[in-house]
C-alpha cells in the first residue's frame, strides 16, 4: 500500500447466535459508541482495530464480508443484514483498487470471521 496511512479497522456485529448482522468499518472505538444504541441487541467484534487498515482495504473488505453475508438491503431485500448501502459502488472509479487490497487481506479476514461464540 505504499505511503498509504493505515487508519481504519473492520468490524461486525452479531445476533445473540453469532450471526452476523452488520458490517462495518472506520475507528473502531468510534463506530462501537455511535451503533450501541441503534443496535443494542447486537455483539460488537473487532476484525481489526483501528490503524490495521489503509483505506483501501477497509472499503474492500467491507464489501466483500457485506457479499459474503448476503449484501446489504437496498441491493438485497432478503439479505440478513441490517447494513442498507454498499461500501462502494460499481462503477467507483477506486473500485478495482478496493477489491484488489481486499482480496490480498481475504484469506486472513476468513479466519478472523469465523464464529468466536
Amino acid at each position: 500500500m505504499g505511503l498509504t496511512p493505515k487508519n481504519q479497522g473492520l468490524y461486525v456485529l452479531r445476533d445473540s447466535n453469532c450471526n452476523i448482522k452488520y458490517v462495518g468499518r472506520g475507528n473502531v472505538k468510534d463506530r462501537l459508541a455511535k451503533h450501541a444504541k441503534k443496535h443494542a441487541d447486537l455483539t460488537f467484534q473487532v476484525i481489526y482495530d483501528t490503524g490495521d487498515l489503509s483505506y483501501a482495504e477497509a472499503k474492500g473488505l467491507e464489501a466483500k464480508v457485506m457479499g459474503k453475508f448476503g449484501g446489504p438491503s437496498k441491493a438485497n431485500p432478503d439479505t440478513g443484514l441490517r447494513n442498507k448501502y454498499r461500501a462502494f459502488a460499481n462503477t467507483n472509479k477506486k473500485a478495482k483498487k478496493y477489491r484488489d487490497a481486499a482480496n490480498k487481506r481475504w484469506k486472513e479476514t476468513q479466519r478472523k470471521l469465523k464464529k468466536p461464540c
